[in-house]
């Protein structure tokens, strides 16, 4: 049975868990991160609060992944490795719906094929390429 436990009433435990999490991304996979923080900037961006809401994923008491939400409706999932392709994804974002109903947006690395399936897999189409510059 799947849990969603919100990060910040067990913080340094949750931190604990989303830094692992952190350190399994690889950089097509995500947007933003492109290496490992250190755990000093990895607490300083939890403490920050930054989104909506933050849950880690459990499946029988073990965590496997976290999902959140900004105000804006973007969400982030990522599980476990050894957690994906049993459809635990799809079931957390299922269940984020149904705790918070409404579209999502996904913004998604575009060399991040297995998120592009996922996503669109779930219904979604692309609406919009992002672009960073740095100059």
């Amino acid at each position: 049975m799947m849990i969603f436990k919100e990060i910040y009433p067990a913080l340094y435990k949750s931190a604990r868990i989303l830094y692992d999490i952190l350190a399994e991304r690889k950089p097509r996979e995500c947007i933003r991160h492109k290496t490992l923080p250190s755990w000093e900037e990895h607490m300083k961006f939890v403490l920050s609060e930054p989104y909506y809401k933050w849950y880690i994923i459990y499946e029988d008491e073990e965590p496997i992944g976290h999902i959140n939400l900004t105000l804006d409706r973007k969400v982030g999932v990522f599980l476990f490795e050894r957690f994906r392709g049993k459809g635990l994804g799809e079931e957390a974002i299922r269940r984020l719906v149904g705790l918070h109903p409404g579209p999502l947006y996904a913004e998604v690395n575009p060399l991040n094929a297995p998120s592009i399936v996922f996503f669109t897999r779930l219904g979604g189409k692309l609406v919009q390429h992002t672009y960073e510059v740095i100059l």
